[in-house]
């Protein structure tokens, strides 16, 4: 807040962030970062295999989206004063989740269509 105005931070409330996820458990923390570290040398079959499994049940499907957007965000945040590709892989994949969360959220859209897209789109 030091660069802003006192007379724009009266008027503004601040709301402290946490930095940790507190709805996953380190199994799922640690399930979803080993997923992400092997997408981009997945073929597209097993891609293709992995939305199968993930699309039977929709929430949960949205659930596992979900985690894995948090999961980069967290790693984004990490990297945050870092440029590199792998920076600009992360946002990629972050962009292609979330808007792949948000169809599934307020659209009818086939799940399993909707998350192979996402994985293929995902290099």
């Amino acid at each position: 807040i030091e660069p802003l105005l006192a007379t724009i931070i009266s008027r503004c409330q601040i709301i402290d962030i946490k930095d940790k996820n507190p709805g996953l458990s380190e199994k799922e923390i640690q399930e979803a970062t080993e997923f992400l570290e092997m997408l981009p040398g997945m073929s597209i079959g097993e891609k293709l295999k992995k939305a199968e499994s993930i699309s039977k049940d929709k929430q949960k499907a949205k659930a596992w989206i979900a985690n894995l957007i948090l999961i980069l965000r967290e790693k984004l945040l990490e990297h945050a004063s870092i440029k590199s590709p792998d920076t600009q892989n992360t946002l990629h994949a972050l962009y292609t989740l979330q808007k792949t969360h948000t169809l599934l959220k307020t659209t009818n859209t086939n799940p399993r269509f909707a998350i192979e897209i996402a994985l293929i789109d995902i290099a």
